[in-house]
């Protein structure tokens, strides 16, 4: 196999960069209290949490022939907003993002979040600097990230073979494939280890690791 170079990395935001796993359990069990359904523990939330979100919705007892997906949707952004301040980086996240920055990487975030509060967060942690871009979906539906990132590679002329996709969720897999580009996820977010290494793609605890596993296995940079 062709060893790649990787120059560029394309960041997931929540559960990758943002520790926001248990405000998203918090805000989730709100609307699931609220319709008399079983509520989540963290466990079990990362054994079903998946994209397309609404097949999420519907793994946790969301009835669809009762509400429209949108309403529960919509819901869960209005109460996430509210409260996004409760939610932090990750330890070392700062730190990682300063040191591949030093070392010449660039840097963008690909994100299921709404556009607007992707960048408001990104300010709000004061991380703003770190990236060339950022780009999230236009509403609150988080069905796929893949058409976001296809125009995101080609407005940026991003060659896929030197580009990389750091992630915490399957759909981060899928991404990177869809787009051609190396993938590397993180245990510590959204989905179980188990779950993720079920895609054959590398797996990874923690931001450390990152830079020693591209040394090890791409071209110096």
């Amino acid at each position: 196999m062709e060893q790649r170079k990787i120059k560029n990395i394309l960041w997931d935001w929540n559960g990758t960069l943002l520790d926001d796993m248990d405000l998203c359990i918090e805000c989730m069990n709100t609307l699931l209290k609220k319709r008399s359904l079983p509520e989540l523990s963290q466990e079990y939330y990362r054994e079903v949490f998946t994209f397309p979100v609404k097949d999420y919705f519907i793994n946790i007892g969301f009835d669809f022939s009762n509400e429209p997906f949108e309403v529960p949707a919509d819901e869960f952004v209005l109460l996430y907003n509210r409260k996004f301040h409760q939610a932090a980086l990750y330890n070392n996240a700062r730190k990682s993002l300063g040191n591949f920055k030093k070392k010449g990487y660039r840097q963008f975030i690909l994100s299921a979040q709404e556009q607007k509060l992707l960048h408001r967060l990104l300010d709000h942690y004061n991380i703003r600097e770190y990236f060339e871009a950022a780009t999230g979906t236009t509403d609150n539906y988080a069905h796929s990230k893949v058409e976001a990132g296809l125009i995101m590679m080609e407005q940026l002329a991003l060659n896929p073979r030197e580009t990389i996709m750091i992630g915490d969720t399957i759909h981060d897999y899928e991404v990177a494939t869809a787009l051609g580009v190396s993938c590397l996820l993180i245990s510590h977010g959204h989905q179980s280890p188990t779950r993720l290494r079920s895609t054959g793609a590398t797996v990874l605890e923690d931001y450390p690791e990152i830079s020693g596993h591209l040394t090890n296995h791409y071209s110096d940079n």
